[in-house]
């Protein structure tokens, strides 16, 4: 249940995460700090880091 809600989390992410890379966000780094400053929050409800993005775009890279 839990992976299930992460891969839907990750498929709902995508949009923002094209439109950080389309504002030049290029790293891991500058991906979160563009999510953190959009306000999109981790499913966690936390802020997001180089590496649950980097976890995301893999699962992202998984369903496809």
């Amino acid at each position: 249940m839990r992976a299930a809600n992460a891969q839907a989390r990750a498929h709902d992410l995508k949009g923002a995460i094209d439109r950080a890379r389309a504002d030049g966000a290029t790293s891991l780094t500058a991906i979160a700090a563009h999510l953190n400053a959009q306000g999109i929050t981790t499913n966690q409800g936390g802020q997001w880091h180089p590496q649950s993005v980097k976890r995301v775009l893999a699962m992202q890279q998984n369903n496809t």
